[in-house]
């Protein structure tokens, strides 16, 4: 084995029976590119139910996109292999740089949720050169996962906040955690015209007293409540200020999804993928 092959299998960690076949660097395209297979007759355990040595079934080419080699675009290359395990039939074998259904390797999709929490898809679109709508399914894939993992059985005291998704009075309920001081739940909600309501407002004959009684009487509960827990709005909107901060980062969203994602991304203190 030469050895830039073993510089860069000790780099990538890829351990036997794989082992770097071959590496070539495209200069025109600024591309390097790493072709991985495994030897003659490799067994595999199996991903489903964990059986060893497993024997080849067939192979399907594949290539993902890993981080930069300096400032050139690095590329992956695998003969990926499907194995046939005697338990449980035929599966796919996910090489440790990966996961199922993803072009692009596990540190690259790590590397793009570290920026994520800083800067706007847009610009780490650019940065990667990569479409947006490509990192867009990496933070979805991956907030969306690390949401399922939470553990929420011990929630107790809950805030709730509306805050704007966009003009025309477009807004998403936001449900905080009092105690852990995260959000844990958004959704988005129907349109309120404000206009709407202030129109029935003015044609109402509720003098000012009755008004301050009708107001007060509907939050009778939670002014007694405060005396119990000593929870205000305060956190709900400081909550709001950080949402309002990542919609304004990111000169807003042109799909409502991608905003909640951001929200969850920034304010739930999930478990994601680590680059450092």
């Amino acid at each position: 084995m030469d050895i830039q092959s073993k510089l860069f299998e000790t780099a990538l960690g890829i351990e036997e029976p794989l082992y770097i076949k071959d590496i070539s660097f495209e200069e025109e395209l600024g591309e390097l590119h790493i072709f991985v297979d495994f030897r003659r007759g490799s067994k595999f355990t199996c991903p489903v139910c964990g059986e060893e040595h497993c024997c080849l079934h067939d192979t399907t080419e594949k290539v993902w996109r890993h981080l930069n080699f300096f400032q050139y675009k690095c590329y992956i290359h695998f003969r990926n292999p499907k194995i046939k395990c005697d338990k449980c039939g035929i599966h796919l074998f996910m090489p440790y740089w990966s996961r199922p259904r993803s072009g692009f390797t596990s540190l690259f999709e790590a590397f793009v949720l570290t920026l994520a929490k800083e800067m706007p898809v847009a610009k780490i679109s650019a940065l990667v050169d990569e479409h947006d709508t490509r990192i867009w399914r990496i933070l979805h894939y991956h907030i969306s996962k690390a949401y399922a993992a939470k553990d929420l059985s011990a929630l107790s005291h809950v805030g709730i906040d509306e805050t704007s998704s966009r003009k025309g009075h477009k807004y998403i309920s936001v449900f905080i955690d009092m105690i852990q001081r995260e959000i844990v739940y958004d959704i988005r909600v129907a349109d309120i015209s404000f206009q709407k309501w202030l129109s029935w407002a003015v044609r109402s004959r509720l003098d000012p007293i009755k008004r301050f009684a009708k107001m007060f009487k509907s939050h009778y509960n939670g002014i007694l409540e405060y005396f119990n827990s000593r929870l205000t709005a305060g956190l709900t909107e400081g909550t709001n200020s950080r949402i309002q901060e990542i919609k304004r980062r990111s000169k807003g969203f042109r799909n409502i999804n991608y905003f909640i994602s951001m929200i969850y991304l920034d304010a739930s203190n999930l478990m994601l993928p680590s680059y450092c």
